[in-house]
């Protein structure tokens, strides 16, 4: 038994090692990181390093916004289950208003002609249009529900794409709280999706992709000329018409980079026992 207890004891010992190494070792990443920033912002002009410092406070305050979306976001979740109940009950208003006049009109035989409809073809805009009060439904249905194996057989980074459909009409109808509301509530539920699955190497590469995609996305169609250079004419006419969404574009990057970093820790708690 004593022996046992020392064998268990030494295990613990070395998965707690093992996991002050691994401690260790993002130390020092972080550390050399920045160091390299220290010595990027050492080497630059006066002018460059008042822009740099301006950009990374613009970058902490995005960050701070988005922390305080998500804390307004609480406060109106009860507003929108109402929202919702409200609808729901004028739908049924609705539905027994329909059943009434179908009552009424059963008496009355319609002539009905069967009629064929030819589609003309459509040069397709690339956008998707959504209800303002449909935004957490989108969310849910897109970031919170989603589970990879079910979009396994569809277009890859699929979610990515439709958000950035529903982006670009925002863009297109010039409509800046749209915007905002759709990227600060994406970002805080991706957020939210990984927290809960902090473990899952599926969910963790999944959404690295999708968060890449939608990052890549904002930049080929930024308008930006460093970005329009590989572009077709079609894909350039599709570019963002009125908002400059560099900051976002910076906050994805960021939680890029986190998402790699804790799939690399997840991927080393599986290989290390097979090791």
């Amino acid at each position: 038994l004593l022996e046992a207890q020392l064998q268990t004891q030494a295990r613990q010992h070395r998965d707690e090692l093992e996991a002050l190494h691994t401690q260790i070792e993002l130390l020092k990443d972080d550390i050399e990181k920045k160091q390299e920033l220290l010595n990027y912002t050492s080497s630059l002009s006066p002018e460059a390093k008042v822009e740099y410092s301006v950009q990374q406070e613009i970058t902490r305050l995005t960050n701070d916004n988005l922390d305080l979306k998500e804390l307004v976001e609480k406060l109106e979740k009860n507003e929108r289950k109402l929202k919702k109940q409200l609808r729901l009950y004028m739908k049924k208003v609705q539905e027994l208003q329909a059943a009434q006049a179908a009552a009424q009109s059963r008496d009355k035989p319609e002539l009905i002609r069967q009629v064929t409809l030819q589609r003309k073809e459509k040069d397709f805009e690339g956008m998707l249009e959504y209800m303002k009060d449909d935004e957490a439904r989108l969310i849910k249905t897109l970031i919170t529900d989603i589970r990879p194996s079910t979009v396994s057989a569809t277009v890859p980074c699929l979610p990515a794409y439709i958000l950035f459909m529903c982006i670009r009409h925002a863009d297109y109808i010039n409509d800046d709280q749209k915007v905002e509301s759709l990227l600060t509530s994406t970002i805080n539920a991706i957020k939210k999706v990984l927290k809960r699955n902090n473990d899952d190497f599926e969910m963790m590469s999944f959404w690295l992709a999708n968060s890449s995609r939608l990052l890549h996305c904002l930049k080929q169609y930024s308008g930006e000329e460093a970005f329009m250079t590989q572009n077709t004419q079609k894909q350039n006419e599709h570019c963002l018409k009125n908002f400059d969404l560099a900051e976002y574009r910076q906050v994805l990057s960021d939680l890029s980079i986190q998402i790699y970093q804790q799939l690399i820790k997840v991927a080393e708690g599986i290989i290390q026992p097979m090791i």
